[in-house]
């Protein structure tokens, strides 16, 4: 693979513009993705058939099912990533007085959203008041019971925007449709059965870190599509995103 030089990302000589449409931002976010999931697996393989007594600070710091290291700060990294994407996006749309502007723009703030819970983990405060509203210790599958309010927002917001999505170039609602089945695939779908799994065997074992880690590689699968198809979607509309560092032009 030909190793671009960062001249072929900039307009041309002379300028300070870089042209960010030009550079594989997707292609080198799901490699960084992918190294931290095969660590994160790896660094829990060698847990669980090691136990070493040294490397646990390590360990914990690739874990796929902690909070506050690298992997839980890079997905939140990439949500707003898909948060400034979305927003530039709505931008566009509300300039060009486009009917769907507002849709965009709330699409942006849920997206914002959803990174700042990524960083801070406000979902897991849901989980004990809504298991207290099932009125069971044991719930299986709603074991992490921020899934029932969660599939019920999911639900109301698949509803409207349905219009929304319908109106999608075709490409692009298709990519906007795998990115979010694979994404709550892994947030709810593998949410619940890691949920049976942890009431039944709790976390110390490598099945549950297996859980963790496949819900962790769709989450971050399902946002690197949803960058995709946003990507795809300025280009659709004639839009570059620049990044200026100066103004070439000389003040006389």
């Amino acid at each position: 693979m030909r190793i671009k030089k960062i001249e072929e990302f900039v307009d041309g000589p002379g300028e300070s513009a870089l042209d960010v449409s030009k550079i594989p931002i997707v292609r080198w976010l799901a490699i960084i993705a992918f190294v931290l999931v095969a660590i994160g697996i790896s660094s829990q393989a060698y847990l669980y058939a090691a136990t070493p007594a040294t490397g646990l600070r390590l360990i914990r710091l690739f874990d796929l099912d902690q909070e506050n290291n690298i992997p839980s700060y890079f997905s939140a990294i990439l949500l707003f990533l898909a948060f400034l994407f979305t927003a530039i996006v709505a931008f566009v749309k509300a300039r060009r007085k486009d009917r769907f502007r507002f849709h965009w723009a709330t699409l942006g703030i849920l997206v914002l959203g959803a990174s700042v819970d990524e960083a801070a983990s406000i979902h897991e405060i849901l989980t004990e008041t809504t298991r207290e509203l099932l009125g069971a210790d044991g719930v299986g599958y709603l074991y992490f019971a921020w899934v029932v309010p969660g599939m019920i927002f999911v639900t109301l917001a698949a509803i409207l925007f349905s219009r929304f999505v319908y109106h999608l170039p075709g490409p692009i609602r298709s990519q906007m449709v795998t990115a979010g089945i694979v994404f709550l695939g892994g947030a709810v779908g593998v949410e619940m059965l890691g949920g049976e799994h942890f009431e039944l065997w709790g976390p110390r074992n490598f099945t549950f870190a297996a859980y963790c880690a496949a819900e962790e590689s769709m989450e971050m699968a399902g946002v690197l599509l949803y960058i995709r198809a946003i990507l795809a979607q300025l280009r659709m509309s004639g839009e570059n995103i620049r990044l200026r560092f100066g103004d070439s032009s000389t003040s006389s």
